[in-house]
């Protein structure tokens, strides 16, 4: 989507970065089957490899009482321990 930056500082850097939802792994959690961006361990190489890849948004103003809602989702079962983190900026752009 228009304003979105995608940063993969993943150590060493992978074969990939953030890419289309592939609906063969699973679907998206509502409209097209492939409507979802997605990111895996490809982010980074070899068993040993740290996965640093941010997706940042486009800056958003939020009024009294707003939310932000997200899916996450992993494979089942599950081939490695995801994690992921969600930060917020205050300070604007």
């Amino acid at each position: 989507a228009p304003g979105w930056t995608c940063t993969n500082n993943s150590t060493p850097l992978g074969t990939t970065g953030w890419f289309q939802g592939n609906d063969a792994v699973f679907p998206a959690q509502a409209g097209a089957p492939n409507a979802y961006i997605g990111a895996n361990f490809n982010n980074t190489t070899g068993a040993t490899g740290t996965i640093d890849n941010w997706l940042i948004s486009p800056q958003f103003n939020f009024g009294i009482g707003a939310t932000l809602s997200f899916w996450s989702r992993a494979p089942a079962p599950p081939a490695f321990a995801d994690r992921l983190e969600i930060r917020l900026s205050t300070a604007g752009a």
